[in-house]
């Protein structure tokens, strides 16, 4: 099984009276993740996938580009690590399972899980081995080297 990290597009940014959680994603994420997010469905498309997201808006909306079949849950958003090992614990019989998520978490369980130190930006993939063994990570430009 591979596992997948995905740190959303890039985002609006922070105003007042918006709440961090209700920022949605720029029109150049949107036109980036539209040209780049095909090579991705494709390289899934063969396998068995789950993908999951943080509720947070930015990531719905990243996550919806590679399925619109996805499960919101909590622990993207909050970091929890026990609650990242137990959820792909129990998933599996997938053969990727794909999680779009945000900084720092990403960057923090790539290097608790994979002892791999990585600047996750906006739109990178990481990709596992599980059990949790560095592949690669790929800018959002670079997802056509998939």
């Amino acid at each position: 099984m591979k596992v997948l990290f995905i740190r959303h597009g890039k985002a609006e940014a922070l105003q007042t009276g918006i709440l961090d959680s209700e920022r949605h994603l720029t029109q150049e994420a949107h036109k980036e993740l539209q040209e780049k997010i095909p090579y991705l469905r494709a390289y899934l498309s063969t396998a068995s996938t789950k993908v999951f997201s943080s509720p947070l808006i930015r990531a719905v909306e990243t996550a919806r580009y590679v399925s619109q079949e996805i499960t919101e849950i909590e622990f993207l958003k909050s970091g929890n690590r026990d609650d990242l090992l137990k959820c792909i614990n129990e998933h599996q019989t997938y053969d990727y399972l794909l999680f779009v998520g945000h900084e720092p978490y990403i960057s923090q369980w790539v290097h608790e899980l994979c002892q791999k130190e990585i600047d996750v930006k906006t739109g990178m993939l990481i990709e596992c081995e599980y059990p949790f063994k560095f592949i690669r990570a790929l800018k959002l430009k670079d997802y056509s080297h998939l």
